[in-house]
């Protein structure tokens, strides 16, 4: 791994040469192209299951003690929360207890962990500018795994659970100290070292259509209750939905064929990842 700078940073780098607001969407759409890897100096994960599932109850006063939990442990077959500090309240009002997670500390950048485009994908919050990713909360039951690296702590508990436990699986993640790999920032920005040793930057013709921005489009689209799939037709969907963000944001639109092939791309990219984990 090169040396790490912080997401503001990379930042302060980019808008050198470009307006921050646009350098923040080029960086959600390096990351979700694989282009450009993104690292959490600190973070953590937790997973919950609702204790309806865990043994047909919502009620708070039955579970802390051990004669609840050593019932969980013998009905599922895995360790289980101690008491009541292990309970939390979810969104919908239910009671959820913690059965696993993962944390690691800001040390230093050589304990950073690599963290994929999905995490970006279902946040509730990013801000490059804080160097913070928030999820309230999410089932990595219906994400698509595509998103996601093979080997993600999250998934692992797929086996570990089983697909009827795994189905009501929810997680809550909070990462921070956001970074990315020096030298890559530096290649993207098109700076070039001056004769004095400066930073100045490259100049090029501009790219007409903001396809950066039309990512917009996609985790919209992504973000609604049936999402993106791989049915026939769904291309189709992409598109339309790209070429209104463009008539919406400009009132204008690239040809169809431009569209078309940037729609391909992201479904080919969702296709290789779910022939990947199947």
């Amino acid at each position: 791994m090169n040396k790490l700078i912080s997401s503001k940073e990379a930042l302060d780098i980019l808008s050198r040469s470009a307006p921050r607001a646009w350098c923040k969407r080029l960086l959600l759409q390096l990351i979700f192209e694989q282009h450009l890897s993104v690292y959490a100096c600190r973070g953590q994960w937790t997973g919950f299951l609702p204790l309806g599932v865990l043994l047909d109850t919502n009620e708070l006063a039955p579970v802390d003690g051990e004669p609840f939990w050593k019932a969980v442990q013998e009905k599922w077959g895995f360790g289980a929360p101690k008491g009541m500090d292990d309970l939390v309240i979810g969104r919908e009002g239910k009671s959820l207890a913690k059965i696993t997670g993962g944390r690691w500390y800001e040390t230093s950048t050589d304990a950073a962990t690599q963290i994929s485009f999905g995490y970006f994908f279902n946040a509730d919050s990013v801000d490059f500018e804080e160097g913070t990713l928030v999820i309230e909360e999410f089932f990595p039951f219906e994400v698509h795994e595509g998103f996601f690296a093979s080997d993600d702590s999250m998934f692992v508990n797929r086996e570990h659970l089983g697909n009827d436990l795994f189905s009501w699986f929810i997680c809550k993640v909070d990462f921070g100290a956001l970074a990315f790999e020096s030298s890559a920032i530096e290649l993207i920005s098109g700076m070039e070292a001056g004769a004095d040793g400066s930073k100045v930057a490259s100049k090029g013709r501009p790219t007409k259509w903001d396809w950066v921005g039309a990512m917009i489009a996609v985790v919209e689209l992504a973000n609604r209750p049936d999402g993106i799939t791989l049915d026939r037709g769904e291309q189709a969907r992409l598109e339309d939905a790209i070429a209104d963000w463009f008539v919406d944001t400009t009132g204008d639109q690239p040809h169809r064929s431009q569209i078309r092939e940037y729609a391909g791309r992201i479904m080919a990219h969702l296709a290789e990842k779910s022939s990947l984990t199947n």
